[in-house]
């Protein structure tokens, strides 16, 4: 007997093969030569811990090796039948055709005063009209929200209200609780949006809140997909809780950093920072209710929190290239384990490429193989490495039963 394909896996799972290479396609393997005649009792217990355990079916040896495990086979009751564990083994091996779970993304869209005062060369031709941050933003989300959609569940939450009254004003960092429900069609998402040639944006930067918003949902999704926010902004977060003016408006809100970074480490939730036109260097305060401070280093320190690297979008070019680059990290590589492998080793095939090993958690980002999602009862895997990649580029996968077969 042997093993069709090698196998990296737990010791419970090591315990399911030695069971497994232990019966026979055709009926029970007795597990001892004191065996009777009658159909009396047969060896019990039999037990694989480090070691070989040899069996005998028709004259045939079986040699099942099993590390770190212990596999107790029952007897069978006395009167001769075949008990449930020994019922013929299917048609092996069996495959199952699988694609991705879709990623659940959440896009923070920044509606700020400075969204519409502020303009950009979004097309650096210093010969054409200079655009506001928030045309430009508008019309780039117009063509990528489709590319997004068609392979993540979306929502979006816009901030602060459009409809927020300007600083000195408390109202200037309301958010609504309104916006499009997961699922929203990439139309549903632009609608829910001011038009491109909107103007008279008056509210400040409650990025915070509008994180809080969304994220309240992702945790009645996860663990089950990959879950990412994408911040599209033009500047630092403020509007913290608790807070009056001046100090809503000219303090950074430091709370956020600290929900990016928990959400990331202990709820596997990437977040995605796109600055729109932020300078280096501090700047802030006044009329326009900015925080005063250094904004493009506080946002990459939001990216990095959040797992990521900010990127720099000063002009519609560079916008393009971020929403790309995103756009393809919010791609799942999580595939739902078929009900019918529950328990049983697997291989995955994706394209010519095949998947045998299951991978540590904190080894998955760098190396080949897979790992299990916590939470799921071993019921969704994640790619690792460059199996991820090649599952982001072929779109599907196939689950393939690793068999134990005679020969």
């Amino acid at each position: 007997m042997r093993t069709s394909g090698a196998v990296h896996r737990s010791p419970r799972h090591a315990a399911r093969v030695a069971a497994l290479a232990l019966t026979s396609a055709c009926g029970p393997v007795v597990g001892s030569a004191d065996s009777s005649s009658d159909g009396g009792s047969h060896s019990t217990g039999t037990s694989a811990t480090s070691s070989s355990t040899s069996a005998s079916a028709s004259g045939a040896s079986v040699d099942v090796t099993v590390s770190d495990a212990e596999v107790d086979v029952d007897s069978g009751p006395d009167d001769g039948s075949i008990p449930d564990f020994w019922e013929p083994i299917p048609e092996c091996p069996r495959r199952f055709d699988a694609t991705p779970i879709p990623s659940q993304v959440w896009f923070l869209v920044d509606v700020s005063q400075t969204m519409t005062t502020r303009l950009v060369d979004h097309d650096l031709d210093a010969d054409t009209p200079e655009v506001t941050r928030w045309s430009m933003v508008a019309n780039n989300l117009a063509e990528w929200l489709p590319t997004f959609t068609t392979q993540s569940t979306m929502s979006m939450v816009a901030f602060p209200s459009v409809d927020a009254e300007p600083p000195p004003s408390p109202s200037a960092c309301d958010v609504t609780t309104r916006h499009p429900l997961f699922a929203a069609t990439a139309d549903e998402l632009l609608a829910y949006l001011p038009a491109p040639d909107a103007d008279g944006f008056a509210g400040a930067t409650p990025t915070g809140r509008a994180y809080e918003l969304a994220t309240f949902d992702i945790w009645s999704f996860s663990p089950v997909p990959q879950t990412h926010v994408v911040l599209v902004t033009d500047g630092a977060p403020n509007c913290s809780e608790g807070t009056m003016p001046p100090e809503i408006f000219d303090e950074v809100d430091a709370g956020l950093l600290a929900d990016v970074e928990s959400l990331n480490d202990d709820d596997d939730v990437t977040t995605h920072v796109v600055a729109i036109d932020v300078p280096s260097g501090p700047s802030g305060g006044g009329v326009e209710g900015d925080a005063i401070a250094d904004h493009h280093a506080t946002l990459a320190a939001l990216a990095e929190a959040g797992g990521t690297t900010i990127y720099d979008a000063a002009d519609a070019s560079a916008l393009d290239v971020a929403m790309a680059a995103i756009r393809d990290a919010t791609q799942s590589c999580r595939l739902s384990v078929p009900s019918e492998l529950a328990g049983w080793p697997f291989q995955i095939e994706i394209g010519n490429e095949r998947v045998y090993y299951e991978v540590p958690p904190e080894l998955c980002a760098d190396n080949w193989g897979y790992m299990f999602v916590g939470g799921t009862d071993e019921a969704v895997i994640e790619m690792c490495g460059g199996a991820c990649e090649s599952l982001r580029a072929v779109g599907s996968a196939s689950f393939v039963e690793i068999c134990v077969i005679a020969e």
